[in-house]
């Protein structure tokens, strides 16, 4: 509040371009540390999931068409059988979603993104690969991408892949990548098939 009353009293001044563009910055930085404290605070109230049986490859559909008309490039390769999992069907497709828009915003420069989703089952389980054409991950950083409060992205809270990781270990499966620098990252989420 106090950099934004004196961000007023500054336009009103004619020295005010020297002051204005460090007053932006840190309003700008400010906003992000609102939203990441926000992020934290939901992901410490967020509830229990709720497994319930649903079929994972309608879902996987829906949340794919959603991305139709963004500017991403998308190969699609879903099981034509129904497979049911026993998860949290919202928050399953929160995290297809996040992975999606992950691949999205790890393609740099004017490179237009391409993920590709292929959803298979090998009877026992079902495997879900989110793969990208980004830059791939860091070694140095490839221990952190699970943990809470680590982005990558300036905008970034942090949050998603931590989500991720505790939903889908509630519902019995895994998740874990493959990423190779300047190629890509594959996400793959495995979980077990119910009747």
């Amino acid at each position: 509040l106090s950099l934004q009353h004196l961000k007023r009293q500054i336009a009103e001044d004619e020295t005010k371009e020297q002051f204005q563009k460090p007053i932006d910055n840190l309003l700008h930085q400010i906003d992000s540390l609102s939203d990441i404290a926000t992020s934290f605070s939901t992901f410490a109230k967020m509830p229990i999931p709720e497994n319930k049986r649903f079929e994972l490859c309608e879902e996987v559909r829906r949340i794919v068409e959603l991305f139709d008309n963004e500017n991403v490039e998308l190969k699609v390769a879903i099981d034509a059988k129904e497979l049911y999992i026993n998860g949290d069907q919202k928050l399953m497709g929160r995290i297809v979603s996040n992975l999606i828009i992950n691949g999205m915003q790890s393609v740099e420069g004017t490179e237009v993104p391409r993920v590709e989703i292929n959803l298979q089952s090998n009877g026992k389980k079902v495997t879900l690969e989110v793969k990208d054409n980004g830059a791939g991950i860091p070694e140095e950083i490839q221990s952190k991408v699970f943990v809470p409060n680590f982005s990558t992205k300036d905008s970034g809270s942090g949050i998603g892949l931590a989500v991720a990781k505790r939903g889908i270990e509630h519902a019995g499966g895994n998740i874990w990548f493959e990423t190779e620098e300047g190629k890509g990252t594959t996400f793959f989420v495995s979980l077990p098939l119910i009747s």
